[in-house]
């Protein structure tokens, strides 16, 4: 799985916030275990959500951001941020953390 860190600058109203944010590049093996794991509830209820952030979360796919994957999983933006950091250069996807 291909994460990588990108700094975006964003100015508003003469204040300048640097936003870190994970980019997540799924390979299409990694998706087809996410796409399994989600169809067959395969795992816990957390393993399964997990699976559609990531899924929702990758660029190739439906790129969503992090403020809309929060919405539509009831979750924490921090939440999600949490996955992608997680994901970041493993070789294993996130789905399996404690």
């Amino acid at each position: 799985m291909g994460v990588g860190l990108q700094n975006q600058t964003k100015s508003g109203q003469g204040s300048v916030m640097t936003e870190k944010k994970y980019i997540v590049r799924l390979t299409d093996g990694e998706r087809k275990v996410c796409a399994e794991v989600i169809s067959k509830l395969r795992g816990t209820g957390q393993k399964v959500r997990r699976a559609q952030m990531l899924l929702k979360a990758d660029v190739d796919g439906p790129a969503w951001t992090d403020a809309e994957i929060p919405d539509a999983f009831s979750c924490r933006r921090k939440t999600v941020e949490n996955v992608r950091t997680e994901s970041r250069g493993q070789e294993r996807m996130a789905l399996n953390r404690r």
